[in-house]
Parts: C-alpha cells; structure tokens; sequence
C-alpha cells in the first residue's frame, strides 16, 4: 500500500501565520517509509490572487526549518509565516505581514518527491476580518429593527457574499471564487453603489 499524504492546516486569526501539520496515517505500514526514513521534505507554494495573477513562491525546506531528521510524527507541524515566501531569494513580505487573500496551492514533497500531494485552500483572512470589523461597527439601528438602512444592508450583504465565496471553496471553481474574492475587496475597501 502506497503512503497517503495528508495534511492539516490551521490559519491564525490575525492572518500572520499558518500551521501545517502532516496528519498522514499510514507511516511504517505496509512497507510504507516511517517517520525516521523522511530525509527531504519540501513545501511549495503558490497564490492566485483576486487580480488573477499567480505567484509561485520558492520552496520552503521543512525538513531543515523542523530540525530533521525526524523521529516522531508529532515533529511534523510547521508554521509557515508570510516571511518565508520568497521569489528568487528575496522575501515578498515581513514577518509581521499579512497573508494576501487568494487561492493557495501547496505541494507537499516527501524524499525529492517520492511521495507528493497537492492542495488547494482558499485562504480570505483580510476580507473576513475587514468583513468582521463592519460588522462590529454596524449601527445600532439595526438593533432597532431598522434593517432596510443602507449602512446596515451593505454590511449584511458583505457577509452574505463572504459566506458565500467560503461554500464555492468546496467546489474547486477557482474563477467564481476568485470573481467573489474580488467583489468583496471592493465593497470592504469602498462600501457598495447599491441603493437599496
């Protein structure tokens, strides 16, 4: 039986790091490699943004960034920070940087690519947040049972969208997600033309 790769992925709130964690459940199974036998472990990502442009950032060593070789399994859980995503070994962002919203690849390499697994997330840390902040200063109106105000509308319908473009993310319909993505970075960033 061939290694089946998985993997975790945890975003913290602030957007500033992501926490991979290899959840892979069959090491030294049927003839399958052990933890122990892990000698390269890589991780590429790249980003499509909401402007359609795609960046493929070098690749990051887990296995030295994790102090390999590795004996357990628990060792295998990597945070990756904005910092480490490089393009031709220059860092794109600080450590205190933000994610950019978009649709992260990340391939995920075992042993120079003996054992490999692409995933696709869906990582909107900005516009949820900046969603979020409208909500917390949506106008008491709406407490009121005002809701037909523009200001309370425009939130509600921010996040109706949010929630939306998060549901189309189990689909894999890159394009619409992508369209959604940037619908919402216009109405956090500028507020909606609708009247209402």
């Amino acid at each position: 039986m061939a290694l089946t790769t998985t993997l975790s992925f945890s975003v913290q709130n602030d957007n500033k790091k992501i926490t991979i964690t290899d959840t892979t459940t069959n090491y030294g199974v049927s003839g399958n490699i052990t933890v122990a036998d892990i000698t390269a472990l890589t991780l590429s990502i790249s980003v499509s943004t909401s402007d359609n442009v795609v960046t493929n950032y070098s690749n990051i060593n887990l296995y030295t960034m994790g102090n390999g070789p590795f004996a357990l399994q628990s060792e295998l859980v990597f945070d990756i920070t904005p910092n480490l995503l490089l393009v031709n070994g220059v860092s794109q962002f600080t450590v205190d940087s933000e994610f950019p919203d978009g649709i992260y690849t990340f391939v995920y390499s075992i042993n120079s690519d003996t054992y490999i697994k692409n995933y696709s997330v869906l990582l909107d840390g900005r516009v949820t947040n900046a969603g979020f902040e409208l909500l917390r200063l949506m106008p008491q109106s709406y407490l009121c049972g005002k809701y037909d105000d523009k200001s309370v509308l425009d939130v509600l319908f921010t996040m109706g969208i949010i929630d939306s473009m998060e549901v189309s993310a189990f689909s894999g319909n890159n394009e619409a997600i992508l369209n959604l993505l940037s619908v919402i970075e216009r109405l956090v960033t500028n507020g909606s033309n609708y009247t209402w």
